[in-house]
């Protein structure tokens, strides 16, 4: 919880400033592929307690959460300015 929580701080506080510093944008990717990784290896665990709900919820955040992480490394440059 406490990780969301200064995810979710961090993010928002980076959203809102004008200029993004490149450091700061590579510590959100480093952070959405780290927490997709995460996320796998969750999987894993509920793959095998054949928990189908927690399972399935797992496997969209993978999904999202890595193709965030993406997005984001393939647009890091158009990220540095807000619009």
């Amino acid at each position: 919880m406490s990780i969301t929580l200064a995810f979710g701080t961090f993010s928002f506080s980076l959203a809102r400033r004008r200029e993004r510093p490149p450091i700061l944008i590579r510590t959100l990717i480093f952070a959405n592929a780290s927490w997709a990784v995460r996320c796998r290896l969750l999987g894993g665990v509920f793959l095998y307690d054949r928990v189908g709900v927690r399972l399935m919820h797992v496997a969209a955040e993978v999904v999202v959460v890595g193709a965030l992480a993406m997005l984001e490394r393939s647009h890091r440059h158009r990220l540095r300015f807000a619009l």
